[in-house]
């Protein structure tokens, strides 16, 4: 079952960093208006764009004669910046993730937001972490087609991997068609992928769909077939004069299979792209830390290290909260080890308990 595990996580991973999709349905088109576009990404060195990804899977996990229910919810935010575009349009483009955020539930679980400074000190969070900020390079052709990456070395070796493989087939959602399109116009989209031993195909039917208010809608209907079968249908949103993504959400149903084990799973994927100054009414969270309430702790104590090196901070009445190594240095200096008056945020720990602090606005010092 282990193994399986480490499997589907491989392969979840490979599915969120590349951003594929998968399912044949029929699509009903508007009428052709008689005005073909070419769908083509324009951009010009300088801009930034953002992409952003949320997979929600539900899956059952069958292996050996057990079965578990398994859940995992990713969120990822990534900025992108158009370093260089060639005569012949191929954009190169540095992309960094900005956020990663994870929670699994199942025989195997983890809870992650980089956003987070306690869980970037924890196991997870130094592998996990190491992404954010670090940048990587990937060369796009006009047509939304890979044509290479580079990684920064500095990325955990552990994430490095996964994201090298999945990046083989790095897509804003899909590829554009050669020839110029009207409404109810189809092209083709095919690329494999092959992953600790799992090997997947992929074959997709795009549509465009209606052409409003400056987007292109597209209909995607494709088939999973290799180590894995399974179908998938969504829509996604282009914007006509960029080439870049606007919205899209994508629904699928797989099941991949190695040996006798086997994962069933329903998988939901949002994509939301544009200018990185786009406004965002709700910033979003992950479900672990929409349902945790942060309390305000205006109070004073003493910023110490306890005996396995880990920083916390003592109130005078001698309740004590843990803090990230991080945190202290960057707010408290060398404020540890002597009274300070501190205005944080904290919150408590589902699963043990324990209070942590999540934020420090100020530290001063209440020595002489």
């Amino acid at each position: 079952m282990e193994k399986l595990l480490f499997h589907f996580a491989a392969l979840f991973l490979l599915l969120v960093f590349s951003g594929c999709e998968k399912n044949p349905i029929s699509f009903n088109a508007d009428s052709p208006t008689g005005k073909k576009i070419k769908l083509e990404i324009n951009l010009k060195p300088g801009d930034i764009k953002f992409l952003n990804l949320e997979v929600e899977t539900n899956s059952t996990i069958k292996a050996k004669g057990k079965k578990v229910e398994m859940k995992v919810y990713v969120l990822s935010e990534m900025s992108l910046e158009v370093l260089e575009v060639s005569e012949i349009g191929v954009h190169l483009v540095k992309a960094k993730y900005e956020k990663l955020a994870i929670n699994i539930d199942g025989p195997m679980k983890m809870n992650f937001d980089s956003s987070d400074a306690f869980d970037l000190e924890s196991p997870m969070g130094k592998i996990m972490g190491s992404v954010i900020g670090k940048s990587f390079t990937v060369k796009l052709s006009r047509k939304g087609k890979n044509l290479g990456f580079q990684l920064d070395p500095s990325i955990n070796p552990i994430v490095r991997q996964q994201i090298e493989k999945s990046m083989q087939s790095f897509t804003l959602g899909t590829s554009f068609p050669e020839l110029a399109i009207d409404n109810g116009d189809t092209w083709q989209s095919e690329f494999g992928q092959k992953q600790d031993g799992i090997e997947i195909s992929y074959n997709s039917e795009n549509t465009l769909l209606k052409q409003k208010e400056g987007l292109a809608v597209i209909g995607i209907s494709s088939e999973l077939q290799g180590s894995g079968t399974g179908k998938s249908h969504g829509l996604i949103n282009i914007d006509i004069n960029s080439g870049w993504i606007d919205t899209g959400k994508l629904t699928s149903d797989f099941i991949i299979e190695k040996g006798d084990q086997e994962i069933e799973t329903k998988m939901v994927m949002k994509l939301t792209g544009g200018n990185l100054n786009r406004k965002v009414e709700k910033k979003k969270m992950s479900p672990v830390l929409k349902e945790q309430d942060f309390k305000i702790l205006q109070t004073s104590g003493i910023f110490r290290k306890n005996p396995k090196g880990k920083f916390i901070f003592a109130e005078n009445n001698g309740k004590k909260y843990f803090v990230s190594n991080k945190m202290v240095k960057d707010k408290v200096g060398d404020m540890t080890d002597q009274r300070v008056q501190i205005n944080a945020r904290f919150r408590t720990s589902k699963e043990t308990g324990a209070p942590f602090l999540t934020f420090i606005k100020s530290v001063n010092s209440l020595e002489d």
